[in-house]
């Protein structure tokens, strides 16, 4: 494409989920993804497998900021751990689908997620209407294979397909996405090495065409330098976070002391009210005893009247 135009875009999603989308293994194919649908104007972009939607963010932003309004774009996924698919046990150990749909609230452009497995989805669509498919999900070769074979009727004359994860120097296992990306024999393929390697098939010339010139190295420029910014700046959260670190462990121990010296308190207080009570008994023992008394003297003093007025009337009769 001659007039290829090459953009950049701020991603609204960074600002609420930076570390999973800057930091994923796609992140640093997301400014071709969005020149492709700015440039392209793709009507029907298909993605299997979003994940935390790096990829998904990064086409959806293109359309956000207006280059290509008429884009309809489908993300597919479980977002649950597939019986049988060891892949999927540890990665979904957290609820991604919560985090994913709390992202795509920024947007304001209609983005549509289907929550099913790849092969329940194909019904979904009618054959030869998807512009761009996007291959991104269980990354072995058997895997990569079926979603090519099985979506491939779903596809346009003129689409492209994205394969991710198709570079030989990634970690995964030889007999996985780049072996088949090897077995695929095209003279329309075009390739990113880098994150992980991005593999571009054209099913035609003509799509081919537009996409054989673009500077490729541009791109890994813009990798290279948002690697470098990246890493500075997961430098510098480190670093906030080790000195954050360091403050809470301080509000920890003025925490802790705080908690014994109420503890002393609190033993002082009970030591103290438990005496308070003791003699306040010890009052109110005195208090009765001092009332027996008197009630005791009274008595006494009633009972010596009485015998003093039998006496002084007992003298009387004798006289």
């Amino acid at each position: 494409m001659e007039n290829w135009i090459y953009y950049k875009p701020d991603f609204t999603c960074d600002q609420i989920n930076f570390e999973m989308l800057c930091y994923s293994p796609w992140a640093g194919h997301r400014n071709f993804a969005y020149d492709y649908i700015a440039n392209i104007k793709p009507g029907l972009v298909v993605e299997l497998g979003t994940h935390y939607g790096s990829s998904f963010f990064a086409f959806l932003q293109a359309v956000e900021d207006g280059f290509s309004p008429l884009t309809k774009l489908y993300g597919i996924d479980a977002w649950s751990a597939v019986p049988g698919n060891e892949w999927t046990t540890k990665e979904y150990e957290i609820d991604i689908y919560e985090i994913f749909l709390n992202t795509l609230k920024a947007y304001n452009s209609k983005a549509y997620h289907i929550k099913k497995i790849f092969r329940h989805a194909l019904n979904d669509f009618i054959d030869e209407s998807i512009d761009l498919l996007h291959i991104d999900g269980t990354h072995t070769y058997e895997a990569v294979k079926h979603d090519y074979e099985s979506w491939l009727p779903k596809l346009k004359n003129d689409a492209v397909i994205f394969f991710h994860d198709i570079s030989k120097t990634s970690y995964l296992h030889e007999d996985s996405a780049p072996k088949f990306w090897l077995e695929l024999k095209s003279e329309y393929k075009l390739e990113f090495d880098y994150c992980y390697g991005l593999g571009i098939l054209c099913r035609n010339k003509e799509a081919f065409e537009k996409l054989k010139n673009i500077d490729f190295d541009y791109y890994q420029r813009v990798n290279n330098r948002l690697d470098v910014e990246n890493r500075d700046a997961l430098r510098k959260n480190y670093f906030r976070l080790n000195s954050n670190s360091k403050f809470i462990n301080f509000l920890q121990e003025q925490l802790q002391i705080w908690k014994n010296e109420t503890e002393k308190y609190k033993k002082a207080l009970t030591a103290a009210n438990e005496a308070v009570l003791r003699e306040s008994a010890r009052n109110e023992g005195q208090k009765n005893y001092i009332k027996e008394l008197e009630e005791k003297l009274s008595k006494q003093k009633s009972l010596t009247g009485r015998f003093a007025s039998v006496s002084f009337i007992g003298n009387r009769a004798s006289l």
